[in-house]
């Protein structure tokens, strides 16, 4: 039996995640670069090339929004291993409850783990399936740094 997957206040007693000052400025410039990343795998995918440049695009745009909002709420992950995996979770309890791709964060980290290591062959649909997902971790993300 697996064990259940910890919420974020046990990340932060783990040391997963860790409270810092609040950084409204470098949450919005974060959210600019994950705009910029979404534009590139949306030309990529458009003119059909590179479709793995054009998956690691669109999770690390989703990967540095998500981190933009920790970050504008005071938290961040630690430097340790499966410290994406606590931007995971923190993305499904947060910013999942209004936005269901959110929830879907974690899946965008695998596939994108198995591109890389896996040799994992992306389709256009692949691609363009998680690129949805992934605006809308960007929108979500966006809206949590702007109230916050």
């Amino acid at each position: 039996m697996s064990q259940p997957r910890p919420d974020v206040a046990a990340l932060l007693r783990a040391g997963r995640l860790q409270r810092v000052p609040a950084d409204a400025d470098a949450a919005v410039a974060r959210l600019a670069v994950a705009e910029q990343h979404l534009d590139t795998a949306r030309r990529l995918l458009d003119e059909q090339l590179d479709l793995e440049i054009a998956y690691v695009a669109l999770y690390d745009a989703a990967r540095k929004a998500v981190t933009a909002a920790m970050l504008a709420g005071g938290l961040r992950a630690t430097n340790r291993t499966g410290a994406h995996e606590a931007v995971a979770i923190w993305c499904a309890e947060s910013l999942g409850r209004r936005t269901p791709a959110a929830r879907h964060f974690d899946a965008l980290r695998r596939r994108r783990n198995r591109s890389e290591y896996d040799d994992l062959v992306l389709s256009g649909a692949d691609v363009s399936v998680d690129l949805a997902d992934a605006a809308a971790i960007v929108a979500a993300a966006a809206a949590a740094v702007r109230a916050a």
